[in-house]
């Protein structure tokens, strides 16, 4: 596993040090859940704080019902202030790849954690100026 410490310009003010802001990318997968808690351990040893966006992602091929999005992400949150985490989260509707990227705007992501991030995601981010960086 490896993240990435690069700054890059996110056209803040300069001079001032501000803790990283990371968001995972959640959908209820053993993948996602693995992403939520690295993140917590990186949140943990950078004071950075973490936004959990939660994705109703549809899999017709699963039998079995999903999991509640909102029970996982409520008891994601209390897992990361337990810990003494920052931590918050929220359901990102619709779940494409540009309301994602509006959401990290909207919440100051430094760093966008997702285990196996599609191209896609990947080059939405690079535009932005956010750091895609986890790998196995």
């Amino acid at each position: 596993m490896n993240i990435s410490t690069t700054a890059l310009d996110t056209n803040k003010a300069v001079g001032k040090w501000t803790p990283p802001r990371y968001m995972v990318l959640y959908d209820c997968t053993p993948l996602a859940g693995t992403a939520v808690l690295r993140a917590f351990g990186h949140a943990a040893s950078s004071r950075a704080s973490v936004f959990i966006a939660g994705l109703l992602v549809p899999d017709p091929a699963s039998a079995s019902p999903a999991p509640d999005l909102q029970d996982e992400l409520d008891a994601l949150v209390r897992t990361g202030k337990r810990a003494g985490l920052e931590v918050t989260a929220e359901i990102v509707m619709p779940p494409t790849m540009e309301a994602i990227a509006d959401r990290a705007d909207a919440e100051d992501v430094t760093h966008v954690i997702c285990m196996h991030p599609p191209h896609a995601l990947h080059e939405v981010f690079t535009k932005r100026g956010i750091l895609l960086t986890l790998r196995d």
